[in-house]
């Protein structure tokens, strides 16, 4: 997101904190939030151009041609042919400089409007409709409405993962025909038979006419897109999407509505429309913004954890799994949830649901949302030191008063619940010692010895938690998800979470609102 309102006045009036000199320069503004087709400056895997809706901003990295007939030249310069002369003009320069700048791509013959053959662009048309269909099931785009085992009715998962891999394999063969149809046609356009680019495209590669810069490409959104017969990969990444959508759900990020069949499919908008604040799949109010909680229809199918925390504690009646299964009996009427999460721990190779959210789903998560060097988790978990204790929160619904919260109403509710089970435990071993009973005393002790070992680990989650909340812990979420998560990397098992802590403390972000609200890098700590 780019702060440009009243027409980017901070971003203009931008002083280098360092220097304290006027340090911003936009440029090229006239063309801003205007419709075009954008491509990475470099990529050591092949250029690609794509569309750039309307409504957005341009940058270096990702330069942007504005032409009139769009579709029409995103066939051109996605084609082969196109390609091929780019590749021969980023291999003759100069090694170090291998990268896909403006002039380079102004510098390409285009063929003469007249010989290019109109079909091209509803070829386009067709491939990006395709292409978007597959990212419907992808709830890191913004067309997603419900994770691909939910778009087909199978009577189990697999066989829905299956099915879904069917359909996306006929789309990925109709694209890859597509393509070959407008190299044909962009072929012609250009005079020069197709085998004769063909030709000239495989020596090309024999050459090795290709960047090997740092890719800042980001990577192709391909989880949760299967279009090959599911490997065991692929068929537990369709599982664990599915289970990352039950979280969304449970927090009220996803309409569950939309994925049991009482909100229709929303009709995939024009390519270059601005691009929604809010995805389908979204749960909206009536403004489309995200829901607030006077906003829920009187009949939503299921309860919303509207304080961004679920605990992972078995018996709590805001259990991650008991809501887990709540919802699984929404999303599979007619079978036993206890069934769905047999099946989906045999595809993931857990034991059960509680071992794998609590070992496995944030690894797996932080995997999900993150792109090139974009790292943006937003389902927390906040885990004891021996892993036994885990809450979840949900980044946007964090505030300065969450940490107090997950203290007040489920840490210390634990921690009390605990003492009294290891208060009827000693109570207990006293009447086995007095009755002479040596097997159930030794067992006992044993159980004691665990139960201490449990409370010691919550009183240092606790302390933990205490420490983060009582320095003044508020989180902007304009200072990014790592700086936030920062203070928080004693309960986070991310690396990320203590290298920005670290970073923080060595006043690498002194613009961010944690830095001046902490005062971190004045604590010399």
């Amino acid at each position: 997101m780019v702060n440009w309102e009243r027409d980017g006045e901070e971003i203009r009036n931008h002083i280098d904190p360092v220097t304290g000199r006027l340090n911003s320069r936009p440029q090229n503004t006239d063309f801003y939030f205007r419709p075009g087709l954008t491509w990475p400056l470099r990529t050591t895997s092949g250029i690609s151009f794509r569309v750039l809706p309307s409504g957005s901003i341009f940058g270096h990295k990702g330069p942007t041609a504005f032409v009139r007939e769009p579709l029409l030249f995103l066939g051109i310069v996605q084609s082969m042919p196109f390609s091929a002369i780019i590749q021969l003009q980023v291999g003759a320069a100069d090694e170090a400089a291998r990268s896909y700048e403006v002039g380079i791509i102004q510098d390409c013959p285009i063929p003469l409007v007249q010989r290019i053959d109109p079909r091209i662009q509803e070829l386009v048309r067709e491939s990006i409709d395709l292409k978007r269909k597959m990212a419907l099931t992808d709830e890191t785009t913004h067309v997603f409405c419900r994770p691909s085992v939910l778009m087909v009715n199978e009577p189990d998962l697999v066989s829905r993962a299956v099915k879904w891999t069917t359909l996306a394999g006929e789309w990925t063969r109709r694209l890859s025909n597509l393509q070959r149809e407008i190299d044909q046609l962009v072929a012609e356009a250009y005079g020069i038979p197709i085998e004769e680019w063909e030709s000239l495209t495989a020596n090309l590669e024999k050459i090795g006419f290709t960047s090997d810069e740092d890719d800042e490409e980001p990577e192709d959104e391909k989880a949760g897109m299967l279009t090959q017969p599911p490997d065991g990969v692929e068929l537990s990444n369709a599982i664990a999407d599915v289970l990352s959508y039950v979280v969304g759900t449970i927090f009220g990020r996803w309409d569950i509505r939309l994925a049991i069949g009482q909100r229709p499919l929303p009709e995939l908008p024009d390519a270059f429309a601005p691009l929604p604040v809010c995805s389908p799949g979204m749960l909206t109010g009536p403004t489309g913004l995200p829901v607030k909680l006077e906003e829920v229809p009187p009949d939503y199918p299921i309860p919303i954890q509207w304080d961004g925390i679920i605990p992972d504690d078995e018996g709590h009646p805001r259990d991650l799994i008991a809501q887990v299964h709540r919802v699984f009996a929404i999303l599979f009427p007619d079978r036993d949830p206890r069934e769905v999460e047999a099946e989906a721990c045999a595809v993931l190779g857990a034991r059960d649901l509680r071992s794998w959210f609590a070992n496995q789903f944030f690894q797996y998560h932080i995997k999900r949302y993150s792109k090139s060097r974009r790292k943006a988790p937003i389902y927390w978990q906040l885990r004891s030191p021996r892993k036994s204790f885990s809450i979840w929160l949900y980044y946007h619904r964090l505030t300065g008063d969450t940490l107090w919260t997950v203290l007040r109403n489920y840490v210390d509710p634990k921690l009390e619940h605990e003492q009294e089970v290891l208060t009827e435990l000693k109570a207990k071993l006293e009447v086995a010692q007095k009755a002479g009973q040596g097997r159930e005393e030794r067992r006992l002790v044993r159980e004691i010895q665990k139960q201490q070992q449990l409370l010691e680990e919550l009183t240092q989650f606790r302390a933990d938690i205490y420490e983060v909340a009582s320095m003044g812990y508020e989180p902007d979420r304009d200072d990014g998800v790592k700086i936030n998560i920062a203070p928080l990397h004693k309960l986070v098992p991310w690396p990320e979470a203590a290298r920005a802590w670290r970073e923080l403390q060595e006043g690498k972000y002194p613009w961010s609102t944690m830095h001046k609200r902490l005062g971190i890098g004045n604590r010399g700590r």
